[in-house]
């Protein structure tokens, strides 16, 4: 019989602490890290006194703590995680890689940790494996990232990819607390993907792909978030448009305000996607690959002119916003923007829900609403927004609350009804 490792971490919490902590100020992490980490574990350690089991660690007792002290995870998909509330997650991960296996995988934003030859490969022909058989970029960034951790992991254990098992897997899944469940779902569908090509391609011995548990999740359809029309002229107002990088914020904003482009598709907007002579934009989705075409409204025009003409710096590359620091080259293809926009709503001191969206995808949504507000048909929405199905559109309908009141029912006509 298997012992799953994750129940192999009970030990003394107050010992745990101590060599944890230990552990931690041998890392090269900034001292604010440290302070940050050391702050959620006392705030553990004093949870875990008013808890009748808690002077043993135990993973049970860290999600009773995420879940009484921070609400996670939380009940549906509507609550964004802060990101205060994702240096606890971190800390609590560290925690429990820790007890576990003594360590944890030190993350560096900067230097990225390197994959062994053997282990880029199989990553490398795995990915390729799956382009070939329809996989698009998209789906394969995302992949990428995760599986790199998946191989990472084993290298901080001294193991080869033959010795993948059932506990392996297991203990490896234990240190993805920090995530949500839907991600959590899309760790353990890569990773079932790629132990089932290993053994197809003979690189495992046996097809451990079926100890990958199944991770369900009940998908909820999000409100849109939106801002106030107000808020999104505050928003355009605050740009400083005396200068290279706010010429480039400017146009940006407005493509996304006026005609609801993707971030996405801001990234990959070409020179030769302006018809300046027809006065059309058209280019294909990045998303869904469809051309569309899209009235080039003066004020977008006149923003991008400026942009290209007294903004945007000497390059080669046909991408029309590109990066303001050299070298001067598009947007990497994980960039969303979002702290460009963020610049900007806190510039403009537009305070907005904790629970709302804030990237440039909100103010997708936002364009969308106000169509439907002026009673444009869903057709049209959906060809403007390049949805390839107007239910796609639908969405939006739940942001209507003017035309959703006029739905609402009298519980004196229904009750006179039913007499």
């Amino acid at each position: 019989m298997r012992t799953d490792p994750c129940l192999a971490t009970q030990r003394p919490l107050s010992t745990l602490i101590t060599e944890a902590e230990a552990f931690l100020r041998q890392q090269p992490y900034w001292s604010k890290t440290i302070q940050r980490v050391r702050c959620t574990w006392r705030a553990f350690a004093s949870f875990a006194q008013t808890d009748p089991d808690g002077a043993t660690f135990s993973l049970d007792l860290v999600q009773r703590f995420l879940r009484e002290q921070y609400g996670y995870p939380p009940a549906d998909d509507l609550h964004p995680i802060t990101p205060k509330l994702q240096v606890r997650l971190r800390a609590m991960r560290m925690l429990v890689d820790f007890a576990l296996h003594g360590r944890w995988v030190y993350r560096s934003r900067t230097t990225p940790a390197l994959l062994s030859p053997d282990h880029q490969r199989l990553l490398e022909t795995f990915l390729a494996d799956w382009s070939r058989r329809g996989a698009s970029a998209r789906t394969l960034r995302p992949c990428k990232v995760r599986l790199r951790q998946f191989f990472l992991y084993l290298q901080e254990h001294d193991l080869i990819y033959q010795q993948v098992t059932p506990a392996v897997i297991s203990a490896f899944l234990c240190t993805q607390l920090e995530f949500r469940q839907k991600t959590v779902q899309m760790i353990t569908y890569y990773l079932r993907t790629l132990l089932r090509f290993l053994y197809l391609q003979e690189y495992l011995p046996a097809d451990v792909s079926g100890d990958v548990p199944h991770v369900r999740v009940i998908h909820q359809r999000r409100i849109p978030s939106t801002w106030r029309a107000e808020d999104v002229t505050r928003l355009l107002a605050v740009v400083d448009r005396g200068n290279p990088t706010g010429k480039r914020d400017y146009a940006i904003l407005v493509l996304v305000t006026r005609l609801g482009l993707r971030v996405g598709d801001i990234r990959e907007l070409r020179l030769e996607h302006f018809h300046w002579e027809t006065h059309q934009l058209v280019f294909p989705q990045a998303k869904t690959g469809q051309v569309v075409s899209l009235p080039l409204l003066d004020e977008i025009g006149w923003a991008v002119i400026d942009y290209l003409q007294h903004g945007r710096p000497q390059t080669t590359t046909r991408q029309v916003f590109v990066k303001h620091k050299a070298p001067f080259g598009p947007f990497a293809p994980n960039n969303n923007l979002y702290n460009m926009i963020d610049l900007y709503r806190q510039r403009a001191g537009i305070a907005l829900p904790t629970e709302q969206r804030h990237g440039l995808h909100s103010l997708r949504h936002t364009l969308a609403s106000a169509l439907l507000a002026q009673q444009t048909p869903l057709s049209t929405i959906a060809a403007i927004l390049g949805h390839l199905d107007s239910g796609s559109t639908k969405v939006y309908l739940k942001v209507d609350l003017a035309h959703l009141r006029q739905c609402a029912l009298d519980p004196e006509e229904v009750l006179h009804a039913t007499e």
